[in-house]
């Protein structure tokens, strides 16, 4: 499958330059290991992660066992504008400070703070990937950050492909009727029809 993913890494000393994430990025491509989430659907002990991991257990408590994966392509992209700074960090940005009382100025002043930090402390990049099924776009973005000597997180995430499917191949909800829906099951059929006839001149 073929993913984007919007990551933000975060240093404190702020020292973390795009030259040092390109040398690092090569490293988690090919045949790697990773270790799964903690909140993942993965069965261990009989119980699925993600519900031993609400009932307070810990990575270290469950002791996952790392799996193998494969990282076909992986490149770095930068992050959309739309990214950089979240929605919830961008309200009253408008708001004229002559018609603010006190209370609403110092709240102001506090998030030109926020804003302020985010954007000077907090590294978003984007990452390319075409990868084998199993692998956790979770667990690849920890383990860049750490390899980084800091933390990472995605905070977005988006399937471009799956087997035949692309994005452009997606209905939008808002066209979620039944005609369309046929449309896209005959598309479909046709997309594994032409998949089995390059599988075969192939062999």
């Amino acid at each position: 499958s073929s993913t984007t993913t919007t990551t933000t890494t975060t240093d404190t000393t702020n020292t973390i330059a795009k030259e040092t994430i390109l040398q690092t990025i090569p490293k988690f491509t090919g045949d790697i290991q990773q270790i799964p989430p903690i909140y993942s659907a993965i069965r261990k002990n009989g119980k699925r992660l993600y519900e031993q991991a609400r009932s307070g257990k810990t990575e270290e408590d469950l002791q996952i066992e790392p799996r193998n994966v494969t990282i076909y392509s992986l490149d770095y992209t930068d992050a959309p504008p739309d990214i950089v700074m979240p929605e919830i960090m961008k309200q009253g940005e408008e708001l004229d400070e002559e018609e603010m009382d006190d209370e609403t100025k110092q709240q102001s002043k506090e998030q030109q703070s926020l804003i302020h930090t985010y954007q000077n402390l907090y590294k978003p990049f984007g990452l390319q990937t075409y990868c084998g099924g199993g692998t956790y776009i979770r667990s690849l973005v920890r383990d860049i950050g750490r390899d980084l000597g800091t933390y990472a997180t995605m905070i977005s995430l988006v399937r471009t492909k799956q087997g035949p499917f692309e994005l452009e191949h997606c209905l939008d909800k808002e066209d979620w009727n039944a005609d369309k829906i046929y449309e896209c099951i005959r598309a479909s059929e046709k997309l594994f029809l032409d998949e089995e006839e390059e599988m075969e001149e192939e062999s």
